[in-house]
């Protein structure tokens, strides 16, 4: 994504992306390429195989319901990370999937092992540096929303990047 001129994005997306990646070490939350290629399949030596089977469950019925709807999808992730969930929206049929994220270490990896996936694509930026007329049928926070400085905000923003039926 082009985002033109926007130093104190950068700059302050890079300070976030430092901590969160940090964060994620400490956590043991940053996988190999070969491990986020499996998700939500975790080993099970993986230290949140728990967390994994739920975010799998959920998973499934996300996609059980998106898929019911037998129409084209245009469907976003804000703070896609890694890409694992934004793949497995792309399985939908007919659907059309952008993750987005201003964490380029997951995001470049995303890239890195879903790069040929034809109806996914992964951009650096945030959902308000999309156009306010690109709309979507659908835009998803996966264990993101907590991470903007207003809750108001991005949900404002995600209203004005819905189409007229979007969820």
């Amino acid at each position: 994504m082009n985002l033109g001129n926007h130093d104190k994005f950068v700059s302050g997306s890079h300070q976030f992306e430092q901590l969160y990646i940090d964060l994620r070490c400490h956590e043991k939350r940053l996988y190999t390429d070969e491990e986020v290629a499996w998700l939500p399949d975790a080993a099970d030596d993986n230290v949140h195989k728990k967390e994994w089977e739920i975010r799998k469950a959920s998973c499934r019925q996300l996609i059980k319901y998106l898929s019911r709807k037998k129409s084209p999808l245009k469907i976003v992730e804000v703070g896609c990370g890694n890409g694992w969930l934004s793949y497995q929206l792309s399985q939908i049929p007919h659907a059309s999937v952008v993750g987005l994220d201003v964490n380029l270490v997951e995001l470049q990896q995303a890239k890195r092992v879903f790069h040929s996936i034809q109806n996914l694509d992964f951009l650096y930026g945030g959902l308000e540096d999309i156009s306010r007329h690109e709309k979507f049928d659908l835009i998803v926070f996966a264990a993101s929303i907590q991470y903007f400085p207003s809750l108001l905000d991005i949900v404002e923003t995600a209203l004005e990047r819905l189409n007229d039926k979007g969820e």
